[in-house]
């Protein structure tokens, strides 16, 4: 797939996105980790109700948008505050 292929794949898959309504998934009580967001709406449509997917996602709800992505995307979308946390790990091993 060439790049602008990709944009388009993306780009089609916000387009799906406006369609949806996404405020189930969203509390005011606390702030959400956009993986657990992610993990739900995979969940329903990948596993459960892939028939509600378009042909051209192929079967996965996040296949041509990352975490960040839909994260600027609900934060765009519904007014939102968004906060990035950034986790380093090191790690050890023999040689």
């Amino acid at each position: 797939m060439t790049l602008q292929e990709g944009q388009k794949m993306v780009e089609f898959s916000f387009k799906f996105y406006d369609t949806i309504d996404f405020e189930p998934y969203l509390t005011h009580e606390y702030c959400m980790d956009i993986d657990d967001i992610q993990d739900k709406l995979e969940k329903y449509y990948d596993d459960e109700h892939p028939e509600l997917l378009p042909k051209e996602l192929e079967g996965y709800f996040f296949n041509y948008v990352d975490s960040q992505e839909f994260a600027e995307y609900l934060k765009n979308r519904y007014d939102l505050y968004m906060n990035t946390e950034y986790i380093e790990k090191h790690y050890i091993c023999y040689k």
